[in-house]
């Protein structure tokens, strides 16, 4: 599942049209991040992985800023993610202006 928050009744659909489906797991992830960023455990509690996305993969740094400031949130306030690490891509192919707009110079890809 991945794309939007998994409602549990269709949790419970799929665990009954596919009962050997034991876990479902949540990933976030973007096309310019190949394209996993984070995902739920099998070791997670079903609630948390329908609460979540879980935690990043290995080697890739997340940090949430406020869009405007380009300050760093604290955990319990919404703002804009930002992602750096082996997966992220490079650039848009032949499209300099729209990769400046994501692509900082520290590398962070802004989403």
């Amino acid at each position: 599942m991945s794309g939007a928050p998994c409602p549990p009744p269709l949790v419970d659909q799929i665990h009954k049209q596919i009962p050997s489906c034991e876990h479902i797991l949540i990933p976030y992830g973007s096309t310019e991040c190949s394209p996993v960023v984070s995902h739920t455990s099998i070791h997670d509690s079903p609630k948390h992985r329908l609460e979540s996305v879980g935690r990043p993969i290995e080697h890739l740094e997340i940090k949430i800023v406020d869009p405007i400031t380009g300050a760093l949130m604290r955990t319990d306030v919404s703002g804009e993610v930002c992602i750096r690490g082996h997966c992220t891509f490079v650039g848009y192919y032949n499209q300099m202006d729209q990769t400046r707009d994501v692509l900082d110079a520290n590398h962070w890809y802004h989403t």
